[in-house]
């Protein structure tokens, strides 16, 4: 039987570590020039190390992914090559996932799961089935996000930048007013949760569609020079 503290830090520290995938599976596919091959995996160890010291800590989580988004933005500013548009998009979209993958989560399992939430030693936690369900839909939707942007190349410019920032700032404050409801026991939001979920989409489908047309359009540059130099050979 789960009924003690150190059981649900350790699915606490398992969902953590699934989060952590899904927010490296983002930030890896959106920035692919690290300055050394150890810092594609370094912002999993900062997020885990942060993430649990938060939780299990400090335990006020008010400020908790303000603090958290900061603190990515200034690892990657760091670690990594890409422009600062890719990097700023990436870390919000990161962060921004752990949200639609606790949303999916909550949607399934309300109608089987009772209840949602329980309390040990004083202390207010998710239900074994949601802790179970969060890592599975992280990993699951890791995979997916890999999947789909394995083969991520383009750099965002300005306009699509500014379109990406505004949905993805949204997302941001959506998901922080969902995770003071869920903490307060009050997670029944279905509208809230389908627009998180839905907006997440949308940021997936656009990128992936920006991609493809860029890499087309390399394609067919890739061709027309070819054909240019196969001309140039049989000229001389």
């Amino acid at each position: 039987m789960i009924n003690q503290i150190w059981q649900y830090q350790i699915f606490d520290l398992l969902v953590t570590l699934s989060q952590a995938l899904l927010i490296s599976t983002v930030v890896n596919s959106l920035c692919r020039e690290p300055r050394k091959r150890m810092f594609r995996w370094i912002l999993s160890v900062v997020w885990i190390v942060l993430a649990y010291f938060w939780t299990w800590v400090i335990v006020d989580a008010t400020w908790k992914l303000t603090f958290l988004l900061i603190t990515m933005l200034f690892v990657y500013r760091i670690c990594y090559r890409d422009s600062s548009r890719n990097i700023i998009i990436a870390c919000l979209m990161g962060l921004v996932f752990v949200g639609p993958a606790e949303s999916a989560t909550l949607l399934l399992l309300e109608p089987y799961v009772d209840p949602m939430t329980v309390i040990v030693g004083g202390m207010k936690f998710a239900s074994p089935f949601v802790y179970l369900g969060v890592i599975l839909v992280s990993v699951l939707l890791s995979a997916v996000l890999y999947f789909l942007f394995r083969r991520f190349h383009y750099q965002l410019n300005r306009r699509d930048f500014i379109v990406l920032l505004i949905f993805e700032l949204i997302l941001f404050v959506l998901l922080n007013s969902r995770v003071s409801r869920f903490l307060g026991g009050d997670f029944n939001e279905k509208t809230e949760l389908v627009a998180v979920t839905l907006a997440s989409a949308f940021v997936v489908v656009f990128l992936y569609l920006k991609n493809n047309n860029y890499l087309r359009e390399q394609e067919q540059r890739d061709k027309m020079q070819i054909a240019q130099l196969q001309q140039q050979y049989a000229y001389y």
